[in-house]
Parts: structure tokens; C-alpha cells; sequence
């Protein structure tokens, strides 16, 4: 059963943390689950108060930012030199997170274990710490089959990508600059020169997003941990 924290008093927490895990074991589920995840920091009250009641560290999420004017001058360069070489292929659909796209998009990060769809369906509805930003996020489909996935919220001093798929058939091709090349020409922040952009990644789960961070000079930002109580049934 996933949960959101909703409460910073730390009284009202805790009551409501064991009202919870009751109601979830009395349903049978094996497992609460915070919904969002907690920022890892040196002195964190919520984070203990998680700990005193049981809750375990679940799964850990890496954030880094490169500036958005480093992003955009290599994703350009990259994305002409494919198109030069003709390497994009014709007939693709280039979309945003359009309606029709929803179900599949969200069934495929889903079963990739890159974002469940409780969470996606809560950053979609603006109902999470960040949102989804359709309009931003890129989709490619090719004959019919969605072969890349770029996801995107929107921050005050940029932008952030919680979420980078691409088909196992078209990984290490143009579909990964393509994925960043087309969510870039989308928006451009008031001041590129200030703003970033971050990636948020688990070291297990996201091995595409973290090896693309890196090869952009990505500087570390900090980490936020799920965290879980196993309940007995």
C-alpha cells in the first residue's frame, strides 16, 4: 500500500504513521510504503520518526543538474550530426505525453520498475511534490510501438527528468539525443544562464538516465530514499 506524507507535525505523524499500518495490515497488504521520496538529509525529523516506527530504506534516488546552456549547445550538436548523416529515420512520431499515449506510456515505466504508476498517475494530476509536464515530455513511436520515452517536470531554475526509457531494440542510437533534443526545443527557461537541468535516477533501476548524466559533466545535487514497514498479516 503506497502512502503520502501529508503532515509535519511530528505527534500527528506519528499517530497517523500506526493508524495506517494498521488499516493496511487489516486489508491484508504485506507492505506501507511512503508514496514520495524522503530527503536525505543530516538532521531530518520525518525521516526519524520513519525509522523509530519500523520504516526501512526501500530504494535511494540520485539527483544531479547540468546547466541547461551545456545541454542544450551538446544536444544540438549531437542531434545535426545525425541529421546530417540522415540517421533519424522518416515516418516517426515525435509527440508530447498526448492523451492517447497515457495508457502505454504508463504501462511500459510501469513494468521497466522506473515509476510505478501510482506515482506517475499522482505526478500527472499534479498530486506529488513535482508534476509531470506533458507538454514538455517527449514520446517517439515508431510504426505503432513507442520505442522512446523522455519525461519532464518543470522546476522554478529549470527543469527536471524523473524518468528515461528507451526500447531495448534502439538503446546507444539517435533515439536517446532525439528523447532530449526535441523536450529542449520545447520551452526555454527566462534565464538559460541560471537555470539547470537535473536528473533523478536509482542507481538499480536507471542505468540509462545515469550513464546519459554523466556523459553531460552532471554535478551531484543530493539523494531521497522510499522508505518501507513490512506489517504482519
Amino acid at each position: 500500500l503506497l502512502w503520502r506524507l501529508a503532515h509535519d507535525r511530528l505527534d500527528t505523524l506519528d499517530a497517523l504513521l500506526k493508524a495506517s499500518a494498521e488499516a493496511a495490515a487489516g486489508y491484508g497488504h504485506p507492505e506501507l510504503v511512503t508514496l514520495d521520496f524522503i530527503e536525505d538529509k543530516d538532521s531530518s525529523p520525518v525521516r526519524d520518526s520513519l525509522a523509530s516506527l519500523g520504516f526501512q530504506r526501500a530504494e535511494q534516488m540520485h539527483e544531479f543538474k547540468v546547466p541547461m546552456t551545456r545541454v542544450y549547445e551538446r544536444v544540438c550538436r549531437a542531434y545535426d550530426r545525425l541529421a546530417a548523416r540522415g540517421t533519424i529515420p522518416p515516418g516517426i512520431r515525435i509527440a508530447c505525453l498526448d492523451p492517447d499515449l497515457v495508457p502505454e506510456v504508463r504501462r511500459i515505466i510501469h513494468v521497466a520498475g522506473l515509476l510505478d504508476a501510482v506515482d506517475f498517475d499522482a505526478r500527472l494530476a499534479g498530486r506529488a511534490t513535482t508534476a509531470i509536464s506533458p507538454e514538455l515530455c517527449t514520446v517517439i513511436v515508431a510504426g505503432g510501438t513507442i520505442i522512446g520515452i523522455h519525461l519532464v517536470e518543470r522546476l522554478d531554475d529549470g527543469f527536471i527528468i524523473p524518468c528515461r526509457w528507451v526500447h531495448k531494440n534502439h538503446r546507444s542510437t539517435w533515439v536517446n539525443v532525439g528523447l532530449m533534443h526535441w523536450s529542449t526545443q520545447r520551452d526555454t527557461p527566462p534565464d538559460p544562464e541560471e537555470s539547470f537541468v537535473r536528473f533523478s535516477f536509482s542507481s538499480e533501476q536507471h542505468r540509462e538516465t545515469q550513464r546519459f548524466a554523466k556523459r553531460m559533466g552532471a554535478s551531484p545535487v543530493g539523494s531521497r530514499t522510499r522508505w518501507v514497514l513490512r506489517l504482519k498479516t
